[in-house]
């Protein structure tokens, strides 16, 4: 099992709109495509902005490979081998 953490960076008043976008528009495309999410955080700790937190599962890195040659939302290949 593979899980990745992405970690963004929203700017606060724009919360909302951050978590809209990706309900509506990344997240079916990252499912449709056999993403899997494990969970979205945030927190609000007076930082200029707030982080953003999402956790996805994969069953082997050979499937979060797969996703990022389709350019599946957010997967770079690239960024995945040099961790």
């Amino acid at each position: 099992m593979i899980y990745r953490l992405r970690i963004y960076q929203a700017i606060p008043n724009k919360v909302p709109e951050f978590h809209r976008f990706f309900r509506e528009h990344l997240l079916p495309i990252q499912l449709r495509h056999g993403a899997r999410l494990l969970g979205r955080w945030e927190t609000d700790d007076g930082r200029v902005l707030d982080p953003v937190a999402a956790t996805q599962a994969f069953d082997a890195l050979a499937e979060l490979e797969r996703l990022a040659r389709r350019g599946v939302a957010g997967i770079d290949l690239q960024a995945i081998h040099q961790a």
